[in-house]
């Protein structure tokens, strides 16, 4: 008896522990984008087959273009997606689809307009380890994204995140973010190269200081792209 007590006692620890270090709900999944000029949207559909299915998980992509004479949006293109969807997804005027996941590998994908994976990054492959450990950390996430945007052919994207994204409470933060880390990037999606901004080095050895002078700075970013500057055009109809 005393033992039976022992052991359920040890099975308590162990599953309270195991909770601590969740999150009550997964992160949430990005499923609408549209273009900087609003003349294009993306959306992905998962069948209530495919989402109840064990297998790998499939979705269909759709691009819809917008047609000015009849005031609506008109399919144009689809592909299907095989796997978890993004946290973020963002999509240029030319079609291009940038993903963002909020983990350590495949961090960020790109996608063609026809569906073609062109490449994918890990943290490990733009960030260093004190950048990444400098973005705050959840039981099923790694806050590192903290916004971005296309111009032209090109994504721009800064971080870490000052606030937990893609999670609705309760959550679990097991890490804090660190405030006088910054980073930026860009992705040509062209040549699909990535290039990190000049690093300005303070007393921590890794990542920017926050605050110090660079070629762009997040806050001209924030004011010059918002990212729901144009989810006007999303009130359109979107007719098949």
């Amino acid at each position: 008896m005393r033992a039976s007590m022992i052991f359920l006692s040890l099975l308590a620890v162990v599953c309270h522990v195991q909770a601590a270090r969740s999150d009550a709900v997964g992160p949430s999944a990005a499923r609408f984008a549209s273009s900087p000029d609003g003349n294009l949207l993306v959306r992905i559909r998962t069948t209530k087959a495919a989402s109840e299915s064990k297998d790998v998980p499939k979705h269909e992509v759709s691009y819809y273009k917008y047609d000015p004479s009849k005031d609506v949006y008109v399919r144009r293109s689809r592909f299907q997606l095989v796997g978890r969807l993004p946290q973020m997804l963002y999509v240029s005027d030319h079609g291009d689809l940038i993903m963002i996941f909020l983990r350590k590998k495949n961090a960020i994908r790109v996608h063609s307009k026809d569906g073609k994976l062109m490449k994918s990054w890990n943290l490990n492959d733009f960030l260093s380890e004190g950048e990444i450990r400098a973005c705050a950390r959840t039981g099923s996430t790694l806050q590192w994204f903290d916004e971005g945007t296309f111009c032209d052919r090109v994504f721009r994207f800064w971080g870490p995140s000052m606030m937990i994204r893609a999670l609705v409470p309760p959550f679990t933060v097991m890490r804090g973010v660190d405030d006088k880390v910054t980073f930026s990037a860009s992705i040509d999606v062209v040549t699909t190269k990535l290039t990190k901004d000049e690093e300005i080095r303070g007393d921590l050895g890794s990542g920017t200081k926050r605050g110090t002078k660079r070629g762009t700075k997040r806050g001209q970013h924030e004011k010059s792209t918002k990212r729901g500057q144009n989810q006007s055009c999303s009130a359109r109809l979107l007719h098949k």
